[in-house]
C-alpha cells in the first residue's frame, strides 16, 4: 500500500471538489480531515471498499434507531492513492476525554454520560447489517454461520485462541483452565435481546455538549456487532479509564451502577470482561509487546474476574 504520510491529502480532497482540507483527528483506523460545509473526509489506514460498504449499510440502520445522540453517516466512498477514503457528515462536540482532562466535565458527569449512552443502546434493535460486520482484524463476520449470540461468541473466541492462545498461556497462569471455564459459562448464558453494541466506548469516542451530555458517538466498527447488552456494559466499565491510576476504583463503581440500574448479574459482567481480554489481547500488536496486551493478561488474573469464572453457571 502507498505510504500514508507521503500523500498530500489536502490536494487530493481538492481534486474531489472540496476546499483545502485540514487534519482534525487521528485514530486507530484512520485520519479525519475537515472538508467544510459540515463534511469530513476519513482516510482509512487498512480497510478497503469491500469492508466499508457493510459499515455504510450499518450506519444507515443505526440512524434509523432514533438515538438522542448523533452517529456517523457515510455519504461517498473513494479509492485514492492506495487508500479508501470516505466522505461523511461532521459530528460536532468536544471529545469526552478532552472535557475530562480540562476539568470542564467531572468524572461523575462523564460516568453519567456513558450510562446514558448504554441505556439507549440496550434499547436498540440489531439487524442484518449489524450481523454482517467483521470485528478486530477478523476477515469473516462474527455471526456468519451462527444464529445465537453464545454460538457466534464461542466461535470468535476459538479463532482468537487458535491464533494467540499459546502466547497468552505464557503470560496468564492457568490460562487453559480459565478458557475451559469461560467456554462453560458461555454455554450457560441465558437468552438476551440482540442489541447493537459499539464495543469501544472509550471517552475519546464520545463527543459531548458543554454540560457533558452525549452529542455523538464515533468510531464504530472495532468490536461493533449484535450482542447481549451486558457485554457492552462490561467493556465500557473496563475501558472508561483503562490505564489511569484510578482504573480499578472507577471500573468497580461503573460495574456496581450497571448492576443496580440495568440488573446485569455481576458474574455475567465479569465473564464478559474475561472474554474481552481474550478477544482483544493482540488487537494492536500481534507480538503482544504493547500495553493493551499487558492489560488484558492482567485482567485475566484479576481476583474478582477469576472468581466469577468459577462461579455457578446459574449466577449468570
Amino acid at each position: 500500500m502507498v505510504g500514508h504520510d507521503s500523500v498530500d491529502w489536502s490536494a487530493r480532497f481538492s481534486g474531489l471538489g472540496f476546499a483545502p482540507a485540514e487534519i482534525i483527528g487521528r485514530g486507530m483506523e484512520g485520519e479525519v480531515y475537515s472538508l467544510g460545509d459540515g463534511l469530513v473526509g476519513k482516510v482509512w489506514f487498512r480497510r478497503q471498499r469491500a469492508e466499508l460498504e457493510p459499515l455504510r449499510a450499518f450506519y444507515t440502520h443505526l440512524s434509523d434507531q432514533r438515538l438522542s445522540f448523533r452517529t456517523p453517516e457515510m455519504l461517498d466512498i473513494h479509492e485514492i492513492a492506495g487508500h479508501t477514503v470516505t466522505v461523511e457528515r461532521e459530528l460536532r462536540g468536544m471529545p469526552l476525554r478532552d472535557a475530562l482532562r480540562s476539568g470542564q466535565v467531572t468524572v461523575e458527569q462523564a460516568q453519567h454520560c456513558m450510562l446514558a449512552i448504554l441505556a439507549e443502546l440496550r434499547a436498540t434493535a440489531a439487524g442484518v447489517s449489524c450481523r454482517a460486520l467483521t470485528v478486530i482484524d477478523e476477515d469473516i463476520p462474527v455471526w456468519q454461520g451462527h444464529d445465537t449470540w453464545h454460538s457466534a461468541l464461542s466461535a470468535l473466541l476459538d479463532r482468537r485462541v487458535e491464533r494467540y492462545g499459546e502466547q497468552l498461556a505464557t503470560s496468564v497462569d492457568g490460562f487453559d483452565e480459565l478458557m475451559k471455564r469461560i467456554r462453560l459459562l458461555i454455554e450457560h448464558l441465558p437468552a438476551a435481546p440482540g442489541t447493537i453494541v459499539h464495543g469501544d466506548l472509550v471517552p475519546a469516542n464520545v463527543l459531548v455538549t458543554a454540560d457533558g451530555a452525549p452529542a455523538a458517538v464515533l468510531d464504530w466498527g472495532f468490536l461493533t456487532t449484535e450482542a447481549d447488552p451486558a457485554f457492552e456494559a462490561s467493556v465500557t466499565a473496563a475501558i472508561f479509564d483503562m490505564y489511569g491510576s484510578e482504573h480499578r476504583t472507577l471500573d468497580e463503581e461503573l460495574l456496581r451502577r450497571l448492576h443496580d440500574q440495568a440488573g446485569y448479574p455481576m458474574t455475567r459482567l465479569l465473564l464478559y470482561r474475561a472474554v474481552y481480554a481474550v478477544l482483544t489481547s493482540n488487537a494492536y500488536d500481534p507480538t503482544g509487546k504493547d500495553g493493551h496486551y499487558a492489560w488484558c493478561a492482567a485482567m485475566l488474573q484479576r481476583e474478582d474476574v477469576v472468581a466469577a469464572l468459577y462461579a455457578d453457571p446459574t449466577d449468570l
